[in-house]
């Protein structure tokens, strides 16, 4: 898994290299966010205007969208979605096990809280760091239909920018 987290990438880095930002709707709900949109999987969110959505939920394995960050020093945003096989609980105890690309380990800075989103579907959020290393990763985790969809934004644990991750997951809607 960890080779195919560190594919996953190195795909990213190229895609936004040679491609550039997606192409999928990015329609301004305020002076401060545009929304991304994904037909295929029915939902949207809203993200930061100095952030780009790069559109990977083409990815047969491990469909993602990730709002740039991974190439510059502002914080990344990533949502993954994964077939929904397992319970929350055992898809973070997976996530937390799995090793980090930059080496150490994953240490959890606080024990998963429920929350809820679009106001009827229940997750669960938490907090880890790599040990070693001086960023945060906030992460929420979520059921959908057939998906488990993880959130992640992470950071310099100096800078987290919470008002912001707080806005895209309140803005996470899903339409038929």
């Amino acid at each position: 898994m960890q080779t195919r987290i560190l594919l996953i990438v190195v795909v990213t880095v190229l895609i936004i290299g040679l491609r550039g930002p997606s192409d999928v709707s990015a329609q301004g709900s305020s002076d401060e966010y545009k929304t991304f949109t994904s037909p295929e999987f029915k939902f949207s969110i809203e993200y930061p205007v100095d952030m780009e959505p790069y559109d990977l939920l083409d990815d047969k394995e491990i469909p993602f969208v990730s709002f740039s960050g991974i190439l510059s020093e502002k914080d990344s945003s990533f949502l993954f979605i994964h077939p929904n096989d397992k319970t929350l609980e055992q898809f973070i105890e997976l996530q937390l096990a799995e090793k980090p690309l930059i080496g150490g380990s994953k240490q959890m800075l606080d024990t998963p809280t429920s929350i809820t989103v679009n106001e009827d579907i229940g997750g669960l959020e938490f907090s880890y760091t790599i040990l070693g290393d001086s960023s945060m990763t906030r992460s929420l985790v979520f059921a959908h239909d057939d998906h488990i969809y993880n959130f992640m934004l992470t950071g310099a644990t100096s800078a987290f920018n919470e008002n912001q991750y707080d806005h895209m997951i309140d803005s996470i809607k899903f339409f038929d």
